[in-house]
């Protein structure tokens, strides 16, 4: 597809993508004009700085691709940092406390959960796995810390 410009250039469609390309054409009866000489400097500087800026335009996207993985990659860290099977950060006190008895590691972190306030239902949310299951733990470390109900346990441990 070719057009005419006012100018004197045409537009010519020669590009797969359907990218239009100005090719520059000298007025009629001009032959020693601007354009007309083959090896002009100016085209030439026209014609680098065209391929420096298609250099910069493959580094910009190569870069936005990588920043695109990274953010993946951070997106991926966090989720996996929140879903670790790492108790919740307790005061040391507290910490000092469980460890003072013999209960299991996955007791600790329902009673660390417990500290903190949450429903069983929320442990269980939390650490994957049934409500149920946080009730037997919880039933465990009241048998092996020696307290009768919830509300003792919550202040067997705070109170160390």
């Amino acid at each position: 597809m070719k057009e005419q410009l006012p100018s004197g250039a045409i537009t010519e469609d020669t590009d797969p993508s359907g990218t239009m390309r100005v090719i520059p054409r000298e007025p009629e009866g001009i032959s020693d004009g601007p354009l007309s000489g083959a090896g002009d400097p100016v085209d030439d500087e026209i014609v680098g700085l065209a391929r420096k800026i298609e250099d910069a335009r493959g580094k910009m996207e190569a870069l936005a691709s990588e920043m695109h993985t990274l953010e993946s990659m951070a997106e991926r860290a966090i989720v996996e940092r929140d879903r670790s099977d790492k108790p919740p950060r307790l005061n040391e006190r507290i910490e000092l406390r469980m460890l003072s008895v013999r209960i299991s590691i996955r007791e600790r972190e329902v009673l660390a959960c417990l500290v903190e306030g949450k429903s069983n239902r929320e442990i269980a949310l939390e650490l994957g796995i049934s409500v149920k299951t946080v009730k037997d733990h919880l039933w465990k470390a009241y048998r092996i810390i020696g307290v009768k109900s919830r509300t003792q346990l919550f202040h067997w441990l705070i109170s160390a």
